[in-house]
């Protein structure tokens, strides 16, 4: 009973509604009276509950002197009722969409500001799917040069139309990684080798990244959860978090060590 009264306010139901409904079904059938009783609700708030619970389909109403009250069956309504709030999230993310797709952002004016220390900030995100995107959004706007420091480079299978079509607009790419182990860390080499990415391998720092255009510094932590074995693709087990610095004196700091390690591995 608690996993479903849990489940019932997490879907949009009010404290009244989930105690009405919950009663009803266990109780059965009652007048608005001994639901006010049972489920300890003011006897005003049981009228204007019960509508709204009929209106989307858990109850049924008697058109009899005292109004009586029953819950549908449980499993039957909820299904129900889930599918159409899906349909209704769906077309309202549509018309979201669509409305988005239409703004003319060009339009926003910001205000010229001349940069200071406070501008240089470091800005976090979490989630994958979040990082991903937002890793991206920044590679997608590289000039000239992006260098990239890598464990695997596993995860580089994500960018690669990315990176070949960066490529072909003349920026430049290395890439520093750690000695390749197995078949795949081999043949993902060769896939960026074959890209144009200039990549040099035996990297062992725990530093991971990109710095881009020697203006953004763009760095991926990895943390292991509880009992998790560190293997590669054993991505279950760990967390993640986006870092994004634009500080210059931190950029030139990334850039250094990447131009050390790089000299290095020659």
């Amino acid at each position: 009973m608690k996993e479903l009264e849990s489940l019932l306010k997490e879907i949009g139901f009010s404290e009244y509604e989930t105690r009405t409904f919950l009663t009803l079904t266990v109780h059965g059938t009652c007048t608005a009276d001994e639901i006010s009783r049972l489920a300890n609700i003011p006897l005003p708030r049981v009228y204007d509950t019960v509508a709204q619970l009929q209106k989307n389909g858990f109850v049924m109403l008697t058109k009899t002197r005292p109004q009586r009250c029953k819950a549908n069956e449980i499993k039957f309504v909820l299904n129900n009722y889930l599918k159409r709030r899906k349909t209704e999230l769906n077309k309202e993310i549509d018309t979201f969409i669509d409305r988005s797709s239409k703004l003319n952002f060009s339009a926003i004016k910001k205000a010229p500001k001349p940069p200071t220390a406070d501008d240089w900030k470091i800005w976090t995100m979490s989630g994958k799917d979040n990082i991903r995107k937002m890793r991206h959004e920044f590679e997608n706007k590289t000039k000239n040069e992006m260098l990239i420091f890598s464990g695997d480079g596993s995860f580089m299978k994500e960018d690669y139309e990315i990176l070949e079509k960066l490529i072909k607009n003349d920026v430049k790419i290395r890439l520093i990684l750690r000695r390749p182990e197995n078949k795949q860390c081999k043949e993902n080499i060769e896939k960026l080798r074959s890209f144009g990415v200039d990549v040099r391998t035996g990297y062992n720092g725990a530093m991971k990244g990109d710095v881009i255009d020697n203006k953004n510094v763009l760095s991926v932590i990895k943390y292991g959860k509880p009992n998790s074995n560190g293997l590669p693709g054993d991505e279950k087990n760990f967390s993640y978090e986006f870092l994004l610095l634009n500080n210059p004196v931190f950029v030139k700091i990334f850039k250094d060590y990447f131009e050390l390690n790089w000299e290095k591995l020659k």
